[in-house]
């Protein structure tokens, strides 16, 4: 497969790791806890919490592969943007996309509504968000960081003819 494939396919495989913990966190682990609070039975709830660190802790792992086979800085940079948006969510709308004490966000009206809206979808007991993004973060500055190691520093050197 060509490096351009590579790195769609890890691209395409962040955004569906993404929305993925995001529906898993803000929707089925958010109902199996509210559950879990009704009948007071924490049996499904810490199941659900063991399993889906599994499965975030997995495409993890598994979006570090994808990055590290595109070799493509372009997907490093993708990854660093996400990551650091992801990883920082929770700081990003507390700090400047809320309203406190009647203060207006320090965002614009729409930005701030569609950060505040992503926040409170995505959110739930498991932060999945949050650890992916840190996840996707940590990755692709390896990914730059190999990006920069491996590309040649002087004039490539030639081979000499060899004498008959």
């Amino acid at each position: 497969m060509s490096r351009s494939g590579r790195a769609v396919i890890a691209i395409v495989a962040a955004g569906a790791a993404v929305y993925l913990a995001g529906w898993f966190d803000g929707s089925v682990m958010t109902q199996i806890q509210r559950q879990s609070g009704i009948d007071f039975d924490p049996n499904g709830l810490i199941l659900a919490m063991s399993l889906g660190s599994i499965a975030v802790m997995g495409s993890i792992l598994a979006l570090g592969v994808l990055a590290s086979r595109s070799q493509a800085a372009l997907v490093g940079a993708v990854y660093i943007v996400t990551g650091a948006f992801l990883a920082f969510l929770p700081v990003i709308v507390w700090r400047f996309a809320a309203t406190i004490n009647d203060a207006l966000p320090v965002l614009p009206q729409p930005i701030s509504q569609a950060v505040s809206q992503f926040y409170s979808w995505s959110n739930g007991p498991l932060n999945a968000e949050e650890y992916v993004g840190a996840g996707v973060l940590i990755t692709g500055m390896l990914v730059i960081g190999r990006a920069f190691r491996d590309r040649p520093v002087g004039p490539v050197a030639e081979p000499q003819p060899q004498p008959r």
